[in-house]
């Protein structure tokens, strides 16, 4: 059941969260911002993350902003942000991972930017924290912090994003404020593919956003952990279910390139599209010994598949000769194809 109408619903997925939920939901419940609600959905851990949860609600005077939607069974990170989508009362919604925290002014802060540019989007910077030092670092490539910009007019956040092939935007969908009926009118859904899922709603939502505001305040603290998803694919380590993730969501993305072709920026997304179809096979690539040959050369070459027809490639403003060259290179036999690739595996793209 929905709760009262409010302004901002914080979003929270809680699966096998014990050690670190009281810190995530403390922050929370420490806002200086009043009108909102929590909503933890329980996504059947084996732990006492929810029973944790509740009590701690249970104590704190602003306990009563905390609502708890149970699955049924484990559903997975994507079906749970979906529950929030459906179950969330507040004119915007703000996800946040639970092992993660947010500064006390964070929701105050994009609110009311939010609110006084008419933003559907609003971007808060971050910063990455050491799990077990507490130690702040940045970003091997910068991102995280933000100007101070706003980007209003079709096609600004996405263009904004797609400068040059580096990432000028995160790929994660927390610690942006949300509004509420921008993401239902367009009726955008979590897709399940393990640690992609993320990458797959900001490609679907960027192009439709209109009104955006990026802010170098930090409102979030990021925190790693060894055996989090996302590290789990930055050591390029694939299970042969994160290998077929990994296949689905260049799929998705390729889908998703091909939707806006009539777009400014569709050479650099194009160019994205393949950095990242590159880097999955070669992870893949390194441990498919491991996956028992469940990964054919012919699936590795297809995972390189340009989003783009050759037709439109030559009419590229920007990266027009690599993608000839791996347009080229794709018309090799898929085994010579492999060969070639482990060649180039030591080079980034």
């Amino acid at each position: 059941m929905k709760g009262d109408n409010c302004y901002v619903t914080i979003g929270i997925p809680v699966y096998n969260a014990e050690i670190y939920i009281e810190r995530c939901l403390n922050s929370v419940l420490k806002q200086t911002f009043r009108d909102y609600e929590v909503l933890l959905v329980d996504d059947c851990g084996t732990d006492n993350s929810i029973q944790k949860a509740i009590e701690l609600a249970q104590k704190h005077e602003n306990g009563s902003k905390v609502r708890v939607v149970h699955h049924d069974r484990n559903k997975g990170v994507a079906e749970a942000r979906n529950t929030i989508l459906d179950e969330a009362s507040g004119k915007y919604i703000y996800f946040m991972d639970s092992d993660d925290r947010i500064s006390n002014d964070a929701i105050s802060l994009l609110f009311d930017k939010a609110e006084s540019t008419n933003a559907e989007t609003v971007w808060g910077s971050y910063v990455n924290v050491e799990f077990d030092t507490e130690k702040e670092f940045p970003s091997v490539n910068g991102l995280g912090r933000y100007p101070d910009i706003e980007l209003f007019g079709a096609d600004c956040l996405a263009s904004y994003g797609c400068q040059d092939i580096k990432e000028h935007l995160q790929q994660s969908i927390w610690n942006i404020l949300y509004r509420t009926d921008f993401i239902r009118n367009n009726h955008l859904r979590f897709k399940q593919h393990g640690s992609f899922d993320d990458g797959i709603f900001q490609a679907e939502m960027q192009p439709l956003v209109n009104r955006a505001v990026l802010m170098s305040n930090v409102t979030y603290y990021y925190y790693h952990r060894p055996n989090s998803l996302t590290h789990v694919v930055d050591r390029r380590g694939f299970s042969i279910k994160e290998a077929t993730n990994a296949i689905e969501a260049i799929d998705c993305h390729r889908a998703i390139c091909r939707s806006i072709s009539s777009k400014p920026y569709f050479d650099c997304r194009v160019t994205k599209v393949l950095k990242e179809a590159y880097y999955v096979s070669i992870g893949i690539l390194k441990h498919r010994d491991e996956m028992d040959g469940c990964v054919s050369d012919c699936q590795i070459k297809s995972i390189m598949d340009s989003p783009a027809s050759f037709k439109q490639i030559i009419k590229f403003r920007r990266y027009r000769s690599i993608n000839i060259l791996v347009y080229f290179f794709h018309l090799f036999p898929s085994s010579l194809y492999v060969k070639m690739l482990k060649m180039f595996a030591k080079y980034k793209m």
